[in-house]
């Protein structure tokens, strides 16, 4: 199985009532969302919740970040999950919001 497409969305989620927090008001989440598909057809999805004031990250450097994810893993094999993270992780640092995953391969 091979990683064959890559997509990446920005999204904004309005909180109906602000929320308050030891560091501020947060009156919505700007995330971004990540989809995988393989050349079997199986999808995966995943998403990043940058708070910039807690992790560093924000919605537009994970944006650009997933972007470059998105080319180092292209073609390769998704169940190698150890080395997808070790090939994410020697392009970048930062963006921990973004390199964060659940592995699952028993679902693949």
């Amino acid at each position: 199985m091979r990683i064959t497409q890559v997509d990446i969305y920005k999204f904004n989620i309005p909180f109906i009532h602000e929320v308050v927090v030891p560091i501020g008001i947060l009156s919505g989440a700007n995330n971004v969302a990540v989809r995988i598909t393989t050349d079997s057809g199986v999808q995966g999805w995943g998403e990043a919740s940058p708070f910039a004031p807690i992790t560093g990250d924000t919605q537009e450097s994970n944006f650009e970040n997933a972007r470059l994810f998105a080319r180092t893993v292209m073609g390769k094999n998704p169940t190698a999950i150890e080395a997808r993270m070790a090939e994410i992780n020697a392009v970048t640092t930062g963006d921990s919001s973004l390199r964060q995953f659940t592995s699952t391969p028993d679902r693949i």
